[in-house]
């Protein structure tokens, strides 16, 4: 079975935590193999499959898996039992919250930034699906908000950026920054010119860059571009190859048992 990448700024002694590609499961075609997404066309009985053999590599069966219906936008959702876990995949939102040991939260990505966050004191975990609507839109904002209330503010937190799109490999339009600079003209930075009208965004400098500002200091951001590298699923690489079908991988970070945690 494929291992996934970790980060050491996660703290192995609190949760388990993998940012999963797209090999190591039973997945065929453009959704080769280890898609987790049950929206774009694969077989569910092996997208189920899939999501299983993720959570046995990270030591982790029999957590329900908590994932959400996600939309690019900036709503959070609260895990706070295991019932309600299995319950969030009809949820529209793009962030999972919890501190209770032995749920396990996953997003799901194929050029969209996945961050994880854990406060290692609380104990308490967060998963975050980011691309740039839903960065533009403050979904960031809106999880740290979510954690800060619950008794985990930023500078308790450690935060990964996983496997996403990398500047080099994200062209867009003079339009497409617009929105940007008018919520603030300092973000140009994050925009490189590489041809007429045409420039590249560093989404992963952006996450970190709104991380430090919000008062993270413990940041890492995995320098793995997905569109260049096939081992992970690139809806852009897609678009180019496969009429835009392909999977969905997977980061997933879960809390621990606790000793004091009985299970069903």
């Amino acid at each position: 079975m494929q291992r996934c990448k970790v980060s050491p700024l996660l703290p192995s002694s609190v949760v388990e935590h993998g940012f999963f590609g797209r090999s190591g499961g039973i997945s065929a075609g453009p959704y080769s193999s280890l898609n987790v997404s049950f929206t774009v066309g694969d077989d569910v009985d092996k997208v189920e499959h899939n999501r299983q053999r993720i959570l046995q590599m990270l030591g982790c069966e029999g957590f329900p898996l908590a994932t959400v219906d996600q939309v690019h936008g900036a709503h959070v959702v609260v895990v706070s039992s295991r019932e309600e876990a299995l319950c969030t995949p009809v949820q529209k939102a793009d962030a999972l919250v919890t501190d209770v040991p032995g749920i396990a939260l996953g997003v799901m990505t194929a050029d969209c930034a996945p961050i994880l966050l854990c406060d290692p004191g609380a104990p308490r975990i967060a998963a975050v699906h980011a691309g740039w609507r839903g960065a533009l839109l403050g979904v960031v904002e809106e999880t740290l908000r979510i954690l800060e209330a619950k008794g985990s503010p930023a500078t308790s937190l450690v935060a990964v950026i996983g496997p996403c799109i990398q500047r080099a490999s994200y062209q867009v339009s003079e339009a497409f920054r617009h929105p940007f600079l008018e919520k603030n003209p300092h973000w140009s930075r994050f925009f490189q010119e590489s041809a007429s009208s045409v420039w590249t965004f560093d989404l992963p400098q952006f996450l970190c860059h709104r991380l430090t500002e919000l008062g993270v200091k413990q940041w890492e951001a995995l320098p793995i571009d997905t569109y260049t590298h096939t081992d992970f699923f690139s809806f852009r690489r897609a678009q180019r190859e496969t009429q835009g079908l392909c999977g969905r991988q997977m980061s997933v970070i879960a809390l621990k048992r606790s000793i004091s945690w009985k299970g069903d």
